[in-house]
């Protein structure tokens, strides 16, 4: 599939819009709650991987919210329409260990 036969997925609410990359085991569960706490349930979408097949697949309508958290590749994001909407934000650790 090629990004010009992606449908839209994202449908954004408000303006600032964040997407946050959960690489496993960087205080994920930690910075979800305060992303929903932030942006409210309304706005904010945490595991997002579980929704992209049926999004991808024309299963559902495009998907609104401001923030969304999950664990989704970098490489594969860009290429979902109104991804490039979102700031990118991921949390590292132990960067000199």
């Amino acid at each position: 599939m090629t990004k010009s036969q992606v449908p839209e997925l994202f449908d954004p609410i408000g303006k600032n819009l964040r997407s946050f990359l959960h690489i496993p085991k960087t205080a994920g569960s930690s910075n979800s709650a305060f992303l929903r706490q932030l942006y409210g349930a309304g706005r904010f979408v945490e595991h997002v991987e579980n929704d992209l097949p049926e999004l991808v697949g024309g299963n559902w309508g495009r998907l609104r919210a401001d923030c969304l958290s999950g664990h989704v590749p970098l490489w594969p994001w860009h290429l979902y329409k109104g991804a490039q909407n979102y700031a990118r934000v991921s949390l590292l650790r132990d960067l000199l260990a």
